[in-house]
């Protein structure tokens, strides 16, 4: 702010923002890491940790973390017990001001948000009963890679069933008939997350 006769009587504060970046650390866990807010009178109290599951808006946030000493903040989240199915996770940060500021109030800051494609082990049921269980197919938590390819072929090496969704699976009919009770061969292909290709193949029984 100048006055009058164009002297200096007054600077704003400058203000470092967080700047977040989000890996997958394993296949159960997210790495975040992040830079320490700068710029407030009061310093930051802490920062607050928020994780978005698919395009549902968090509640409250995951975990938070006091203020530390140093610039260069690190924290792992567990996803081994998410059992949602989501494409992909939305992480950001909220920086917290203390107690103190000259202007009566506690400010907070946001970092932007960084998302990370999660990935997870994929398991095959080796039994399948149309009559209670609406497919077979694949079962994992997260799935984020590509190249999705699932076939199902009957004991005689006939496809009968394929799909490129990863939500589709085989409902035990053939050409609209339920097949008869047996050993079916699936054989399944993906790229995964991390870039590594993914083929299998095996047995599933049907049982009635």
């Amino acid at each position: 702010v100048l006055d009058s006769c164009e002297n200096e009587v007054r600077n704003s504060n400058k203000l470092t923002t967080i700047k977040l970046s989000a890996i997958p650390n394993d296949r159960n866990s997210n790495l975040l890491q992040w830079n320490a807010f700068i710029g407030w009178s009061a310093n930051v109290e802490k920062y607050l940790i928020y994780r978005m599951e698919g395009s549902v808006e968090p509640s409250a946030p995951i975990d938070s973390i006091l203020t530390v000493q140093w610039n260069n903040y690190d924290y792992i989240d567990d996803i081994s017990t998410l059992s949602n199915a989501a494409e992909n996770l939305v992480y950001w940060v909220q920086a917290v001001e203390r107690e103190g500021n000259e202007f009566g109030f506690k400010a907070t800051s946001n970092s932007n948000r960084a998302t990370v494609i999660p990935e997870s082990e994929i398991y095959f049921p080796n039994a399948y009963n149309p009559g209670t269980e609406e497919f077979f197919k694949p079962i994992f938590r997260f799935l984020g890679g590509s190249n999705y390819f699932f076939q199902v072929y009957n004991r005689w090496g006939q496809l009968i069933f394929e799909t490129t969704d990863p939500y589709d699976g085989w409902d035990g009919t053939y050409k609209g008939t339920l097949v008869v009770q047996g050993t079916y061969i699936y054989k399944f292909q993906y790229l995964d997350v991390y870039g590594n290709s993914f083929n299998q193949q095996g047995t599933v029984t049907v049982i009635y």
